[in-house]
């Protein structure tokens, strides 16, 4: 895995590049500020990710709503 900050002062966050990330809850969680999040994507994105996400998240006991935008 590789990690990039993105220096925004007290807004700065990593970026992760790697493969199967989105099953390591333990990469995400501590981005998050609540037990609730909401998932945007789009219906080109969404078929690729959004399952795998999703089930990480709940099975870290985190509350998904899922929004899937057309393209464009």
């Amino acid at each position: 895995m590789q990690t990039l900050e993105v220096s925004l002062g007290d807004r700065s966050y990593p970026i992760h590049i790697g493969k199967g990330l989105l099953t390591q809850a333990d990469l995400i969680l501590p981005h998050l500020k609540r037990k609730q999040v909401a998932i945007v994507s789009n219906t080109t994105v969404a078929p690729l990710y959004m399952e795998t996400l999703v089930n990480t998240l709940t099975q870290a006991g985190v509350s998904v709503i899922q929004i899937i935008l057309p393209d464009g």
